[in-house]
């Protein structure tokens, strides 16, 4: 078994376990980033798939991830806010761009490599999931739907939570996060890969917490994330996929809020203890699936003395 087609979905916060996750695998032999020929990702799983694409070092994805102050690259200033009326976001591209220019900087490429220029240099086919919201369909973004966009901008189309991240508008479209009513993109890995033992997906179950509401004291910007998150979750749950995946972890997953959202980015802390229960979750996965080889097993011997 050769794991070749990742899917990552998205989540906010939880794209750093999902990382964890990744990491602990690919570590224990499970995978290998070199066997890589896709990975279909959404919002966050799209800003992790471009960090394993780019084929870093694990340590060095780690500490950029825990110990860079991400409160201090992205603060949002009073400026910021103003803008956000006519830019329809608090952030935009250079939000994307920040995260990644030391990475593209390191491996002397271009921050404006369009996503088929990607493609030839790593090898690894992209999808990535937009919701385009004058036709409110999801789109997928690949190197062969979009050769000729930045691949930075792909990320911000599938990533543009409303009012945080700025939607990316042209030719009378209008693209925001896909992980609205797509994020967990399997099917769309399954209608392209005939052997589905080559596919490992990672989903997210949501945590049904009664303090993930919102209440009088919230504000604006805690309104709009949940009203998100909620979609989020509801897509998942009314998905009509019901293929059976070999390899796939499913780990519990928290809401999308305003509040975790900004605890992860002040918090290094907090970003470690995201990775270590990715790390967790995966050596429970690689637990089970060694319990169910060695049941496998043990019935095909069975078998064969009968």
């Amino acid at each position: 078994m050769t794991i070749k087609h990742l899917v990552i979905p998205g989540g906010g916060p939880m794209g750093i376990q999902a990382l964890g996750a990744l990491q602990h695998l690919e570590k224990s032999g499970f995978w290998n980033i070199n066997d890589i020929k896709s990975i279909y990702a959404t919002s966050a799983g799209a800003i992790i798939a471009m960090l394993l694409a780019l084929k870093f070092e694990w340590n060095a994805i780690e500490d950029y991830i825990v110990l860079r102050q991400w409160h201090e690259v992205y603060s949002v200033n009073i400026t910021q806010i103003f803008e956000a009326y006519t830019k329809k976001g608090i952030f935009d591209y250079s939000l994307v761009e920040n995260f990644y220019k030391p990475f593209f900087e390191a491996r002397d490429l271009p921050l404006t490599m369009t996503m088929k220029e990607f493609y030839e240099y790593s090898g690894i086919e992209l999808h990535f999931f937009s919701l385009e919201l004058n036709s409110f369909e999801i789109v997928e973004i690949n190197y062969k739907t979009f050769p000729d966009i930045p691949v930075l901008q792909s990320i911000q189309m599938s990533c543009a939570i409303p009012m945080i991240i700025a939607p990316v508008c042209f030719d009378g479209k209008c693209f925001v996060d896909g992980g609205i009513i797509n994020n967990y993109p399997i099917k769309y890995c399954f209608e392209n890969v005939n052997n589905v033992k080559e596919i490992f997906g990672i989903k997210n179950v949501y945590d049904k917490k009664e303090n993930n509401i919102v209440k009088n004291e919230s504000t604006m910007l805690d309104y709009i994330v949940h009203f998100v998150s909620r979609l989020v979750n509801f897509a998942s749950e009314e998905s009509t996929f019901n293929e059976i995946l070999p390899y796939e972890l499913k780990y519990n997953a928290d809401y999308m809020s305003l509040d975790n959202i900004k605890k992860a980015l002040y918090s290094g802390e907090i970003r470690k203890g995201l990775i270590d229960n990715g790390i967790k979750a995966a050596e429970e996965f690689l637990s089970n699936l060694e319990n169910l080889k060695d049941k496998e097993e043990s019935i095909e011997k069975t078998q064969e003395e009968n």
